[in-house]
């Protein structure tokens, strides 16, 4: 099942920025403009309505990320949204090491049919 293109605004005890991901066919890709890269998988949970989101951030090597991980660094993110339109509300994902980032996602459309 094909979700859509999001737009994303994070931030973490190291700063905060923004991106954008695509959910499709459960992948996970996407990208920000200072060089990391979001690449994963998600499910549908058909008895939470959510949409739970397992990703590996890939950073370059001169930025840190929000999450406080070092540049160059390779991590993973977990969390879950709820499907749908989402306006303004913060989730928040975490990595295995407890370094976390609260997460706004607003969904900008819908893969045309």
């Amino acid at each position: 099942m094909s979700e859509g293109f999001y737009s994303v605004v994070f931030q973490g005890i190291a700063g905060n920025g923004g991106g954008m991901i695509v959910l499709d066919t459960q992948m996970v890709v996407g990208a920000d403009p200072w060089g990391a890269m979001y690449d994963g998988t998600y499910v549908i949970n058909t008895t939470t309505n959510t949409i739970d989101i397992d990703v590996t951030v890939t950073m370059p090597n001169n930025i840190i990320s929000v999450t406080g991980h070092p540049p160059g660094s390779k991590f993973k993110l977990k969390g879950s949204i709820p499907r749908g339109t989402l306006v303004n509300h913060p989730f928040t994902f975490t990595a295995p090491d407890g370094k976390s980032a609260t997460v706004v996602l607003n969904k900008i459309r819908d893969f045309p049919n």
